[in-house]
C-alpha cells in the first residue's frame, strides 16, 4: 500500500483527535495538514508499513503540540468549543465530555485520545509516548476518575 492510501484511512481519525486536542476546526485541518507533510516527506524512514497508525498519530500530536504552543491568546481557547463543529455534532453532554478531557493535564489527555478517540492498545500507547505501559495504565485510570469527578459536578 504507498502513502495515500495509508494515509486515507486514517486521515479521518486523525482529524478527530487533532479537533478535540486543539479546539478549533481551522488549527486541526493545519494540523493534519502539516502531519500529512511531514510524514510523506519522511515515509521513507518508515522500516514497517504496519507500524504506519501509530507511527503517523506520534507526528499528529507533535504537530498539534507545536500548535498549541504557538499560540499567544489563550482566550480563543476557552470560547473556542463554540466557534467549532462540535455544537452542530454533539449533545451537550458530548461537549461538556469534550471540554472535560481537554481540561486534563497533557500527559493524561494524550493518554486518553490515544486510547478513547484513537482506539490503541495499551502497548501501542507506551510506544508512542515512549512510557512504559504500567505508566500508560496509571495515566488513564487517574484521567478517567478526574472526568467522572467533573462530570459528577456537572
Amino acid at each position: 500500500m504507498n502513502f495515500e492510501e495509508q494515509f486515507d484511512q486514517v486521515k479521518q481519525k486523525l482529524f478527530a483527535m487533532a479537533l478535540v486536542y486543539l479546539k478549533q476546526h481551522e488549527d486541526a485541518e493545519d494540523a493534519l495538514q502539516e502531519t500529512a507533510y511531514a510524514a510523506y516527506k519522511n515515509y521513507g524512514n518508515l522500516r514497517d508499513e504496519e507500524r504506519f497508525d501509530p507511527w503517523i498519530t506520534t507526528i499528529l500530536f507533535r504537530q498539534c503540540h507545536k500548535q498549541y504552543r504557538k499560540r499567544k491568546n489563550r482566550d480563543r481557547l476557552e470560547t473556542a468549543l463554540r466557534e467549532t463543529v462540535f455544537e452542530e455534532n454533539y449533545s451537550a453532554q458530548e461537549r461538556e465530555l469534550i471540554e472535560a478531557v481537554y481540561a486534563l493535564p497533557e500527559t493524561f489527555r494524550r493518554a486518553v485520545l490515544l486510547k478513547y478517540f484513537g482506539g490503541y492498545q495499551i502497548g501501542e500507547i507506551a510506544g508512542m509516548l515512549k512510557i512504559p505501559e504500567g505508566t500508560v495504565k496509571s495515566r488513564l485510570h487517574k484521567a478517567v476518575a478526574l472526568l467522572k469527578e467533573r462530570m459528577d459536578e456537572i
